[in-house]
């Protein structure tokens, strides 16, 4: 893909979260140097504002995470929501910029953007595996 190309539409956004273990070996490695994922799997996921999934990760080489936490922005009309508020892009782009964040939160991995589909994509930490539950008043929170 051409730098031009990159700018315009970004990274790939797979539907139904079908990744390559190579299209997730390049969003891995780059935070997990010398990281070769061997195989992606659908862990669970859900749909609403958003569309999220857990994916479980192998690796033929190097280590990173076994599972992460991935989102997009779903169905077109919520993409046209996102963008008619403003907020179209806003994760994708605080995900991959590496600015710290004075705040606990899931650790990004990558943030990228698909203008040409008003789409984003960002990959970030799997809280679960710290034992993190969210949108739970009485539990802990990451």
């Amino acid at each position: 893909m051409s730098g031009l190309e990159r700018f315009i539409r970004g990274a790939h956004i797979p539907q139904n979260w079908q990744f390559t273990p190579e299209q997730m070996t390049e969003i891995i490695a780059a935070k997990y140097p010398g990281a070769q994922v061997s195989d992606v799997r659908l862990l669970d996921g859900s749909d609403g504002t958003s569309s999220r999934a857990r994916l479980g990760l192998q690796y033929a080489q190097g280590s990173g995470p076994e599972s992460v936490f991935a989102k997009t922005e779903g169905d077109i009309k919520h993409r046209l929501l996102h963008l008619l508020t403003g907020n179209l892009f806003r994760e994708a782009l605080m995900c991959g910029s590496g600015v710290p964040l004075p705040v606990e939160h899931p650790n990004p991995i990558h943030g990228s953007v698909d203008r040409l589909r008003r789409n984003q994509l960002v990959i970030m930490e799997d809280v679960s595996t710290r034992g993190v539950t969210l949108n739970d008043s009485e539990a802990a929170h990451c």
